[in-house]
C-alpha cells in the first residue's frame, strides 16, 4: 500500500477528483476509485427520492444565496463555530 505524507500546507482532501474519491475515516485519509453509476437502473422510488433531494438542494442553495437567510442561518450556527456554506 502506498502512503502519502502531506505537508502542513495541505491538511485534508475530501471529495471526488479525477475519478478517485478521497475520504477521511477514523482520522485516516483513504483513496479509492470512484464508483461508475452510469449503468445503474434506479427503481421508481429511488428515482423519485433522488429528484426530491435534487430539488431540496437547489432550494437550499437558492435560500443561502439570499443575504438575509444566510445571516440568520450563520447566526444560528455560531455557538458551534461552524458557518454553513453551500458553494
Amino acid at each position: 500500500m502506498a502512503r502519502v505524507v502531506l505537508t502542513p500546507g495541505l491538511q485534508q482532501l475530501r471529495g471526488r477528483v479525477a475519478g478517485f474519491v478521497y475520504r477521511v475515516r477514523n482520522g485516516k485519509q483513504t483513496l479509492s476509485k470512484a464508483p461508475d453509476l452510469s449503468r445503474v437502473a434506479w427503481s421508481p422510488a429511488q428515482g423519485e427520492h433522488r429528484q426530491r433531494f435534487r430539488r431540496a438542494v437547489a432550494y437550499a442553495r437558492a435560500a443561502m444565496a439570499q443575504a438575509g437567510v444566510r445571516s440568520v442561518v450563520n447566526g444560528l450556527s455560531k455557538p458551534n463555530n461552524y458557518p454553513l456554506s453551500y458553494n
